[in-house]
C-alpha cells in the first residue's frame, strides 16, 4: 500500500514538469489535466481509506493476541524453548509471544 503511494507520487510528479504545463495550450487540455488530477486524488483518497481499514484490522489482531496470551497465562510463567530451564522473558512482536530467556536471545 505504501508503494503503490509512493508510486503515485512518483507518476504525479513526472506529469507535473514545465513542458506538462507548456502543452496545456487549449481548454481541452487544461480540462483533461483536470480530469487527471481528479482521479490521482481519488486514488489516493481509496488508499488512504484502505490503510486505515488494514491498520484497524492489525490492531484489533494485535490486541486480541495479547488478550490470548494473558488468558494464557502467559505472564512469565513457563520455560524457556531453548534451554528449557529458565523462565522466558524476550518478547517477540506482532505475535507477542514469549518464549526465549534473555541468554538464550542473545545466543541466536
Amino acid at each position: 500500500l505504501e508503494q503503490e503511494h509512493h508510486t503515485l507520487q512518483q507518476e504525479a510528479k513526472k506529469r507535473l514538469t514545465p513542458t506538462r504545463l507548456e502543452s496545456l495550450t487549449n481548454i481541452a487540455a487544461v480540462d483533461a489535466f483536470k480530469r487527471d488530477i481528479k482521479r490521482a486524488k481519488q486514488e489516493l483518497r481509496d488508499l488512504a481509506r484502505e490503510a486505515a481499514v488494514r491498520h484497524t484490522a492489525l490492531e484489533k489482531e494485535e490486541m486480541a493476541a495479547a488478550a490470548a496470551a494473558a488468558a494464557d497465562g502467559d505472564g512469565g510463567e513457563g520455560t524457556c524453548v531453548m534451554c528449557i530451564s529458565k523462565t522466558p522473558t524476550v518478547v517477540f512482536f506482532p505475535c507477542r509471544q514469549k518464549c526465549l530467556c534473555e541468554g538464550c536471545w542473545r545466543d541466536m
